[in-house]
């Protein structure tokens, strides 16, 4: 019976990865779907971050305005972390931290702190890494408590 969960699982997660693919497939074709496949991938980071790079793989980047250059860059970053990736090298996000930095009203804000800080602790910025860290604390806290009142 254990083997059978096993094999059924293995399947599961080939299916998820296989329907990834398609999608990304069937969407990188003009602007609106690439903005289509960022929000699936952005949805698949949480539970399939492989599925999520294959789909952000399949995306077009030089059709990608600086609004969806940033999301993508962070959603990229996100699922290369829930991966299991080291986000040690900032050519990407460095694209999302410049377009976000000064955005708090974005939804994104808070996470493109974190992660900008999670690579400045991985390159021993503590500094940097501590700025940014408080940003998004702050800003989560300010949200949060507010909503939670």
């Amino acid at each position: 019976m254990r083997n059978f969960a096993k094999i059924y699982n293995a399947m599961n997660n080939k299916i998820i990865i296989i329907l990834s693919v398609l999608t990304a497939f069937l969407v990188t074709g003009c602007k609106e779907t690439h903005n289509k496949a960022i929000d699936i991938a952005y949805q698949l980071t949480a539970t399939a971050p492989d599925s999520a790079l294959s789909v952000l793989n399949g995306v077009d980047q030089a059709k990608l305005g600086k609004a969806e250059m940033a999301r993508y860059a962070l959603v990229y970053t996100i699922a290369q972390d829930k991966s299991g990736q080291d986000v040690d090298n900032d050519s990407l996000l460095r694209t999302a931290y410049t377009y976000y930095n000064n955005r708090e009203q974005d939804s994104l804000y808070s996470k493109c702190e974190y992660y900008m800080g999670k690579y400045y602790m991985l390159n021993d910025s503590t500094e940097q890494a501590n700025d940014c860290l408080q940003k998004a604390a702050q800003f989560n806290s300010s949200v949060f408590g507010a909503w939670l009142r």
